[in-house]
């Protein structure tokens, strides 16, 4: 399941900037 994490890691980097 690394599709689920890619997500999640995608989103985080977004609501970082």
């Amino acid at each position: 399941m690394s599709a689920a994490r890619d997500v999640r890691s995608q989103i985080r980097s977004s609501a970082s900037h």
